[in-house]
């Protein structure tokens, strides 16, 4: 992740719509510079979620969870997550033959059968639910390794955290910037009720995603 300044990202979105708005419908637009910066602004981080949400992880450079597992007798675990995650990247205990990239909700038809130990995940085909612990913190379930091994350790752990403002910066993955960009100008087009021209914007977004342009 990079530091980028909210100012900056609200000059960039303005370049964004003014290059893909004809001048007669930019006059059409009933808004002035303020309110139109006001607006950008609010949009900014829910364009970065949305971006962070839906992007190839490769794309993301994430964050190191740094939780220490929590070993079950049966051979399964858990990890404390952090306040502000958001998704997972990538998780990997030791012992594992394959990282899992995607964690699936309780609410999964798949998860009940994580606590049967002859159908759950294991060492060929891991498994990670995300979920809610006694304490009521959001966990980071895993399933599983051999009962016999006596101590669990991760390899791998990266997540995408939800994004916030600090000191009129936030933090986006260089490789989705202009992805960003694109997001925040379509949702501020929607703001505005530009339907055609915020589905134009998005488009372009997902093309910045997988690299067509």
């Amino acid at each position: 992740m990079s530091l980028y300044s909210i100012d900056n990202i609200v000059s960039d979105v303005r370049i964004a719509i003014n290059e893909n708005i004809s001048s007669s419908e930019a006059l059409d637009i009933d808004i002035d510079n303020l309110e139109l910066e006001e607006i950008i602004k609010q949009k900014i981080l829910d364009a970065i979620q949305l971006v962070n949400e839906t992007a190839p992880s490769y794309l993301i450079k994430g964050k190191k969870i740094g939780a220490t597992p929590i070993k079950n007798q049966d051979g399964s675990g858990y990890i404390i997550l952090p306040d502000d995650f958001m998704r997972l990247i990538i998780f990997k205990m030791d012992g594992w033959k394959r990282p899992v990239t995607y964690a699936m909700q309780d609410s999964s038809p798949d998860y009940i059968l994580q606590k049967n130990k002859y159908v759950r995940g294991g060492i060929d085909k891991p498994k990670c639910a995300i979920t809610t612990g006694i304490n009521g913190e959001k966990i980071l379930e895993y399933y599983s390794l051999p009962g016999s091994v006596s101590t669990h350790i991760i390899t791998h752990d990266f997540y995408v955290p939800y994004p916030n403002v600090t000191d009129n910066q936030t933090e986006i993955s260089p490789k989705l910037y202009r992805a960003v960009i694109y997001v925040t100008a379509s949702l501020t087009m929607t703001a505005l009720e530009k339907t055609e021209y915020a589905n134009y914007l998005m488009e372009l977004s997902k093309m910045f995603m997988n690299g067509s342009i």
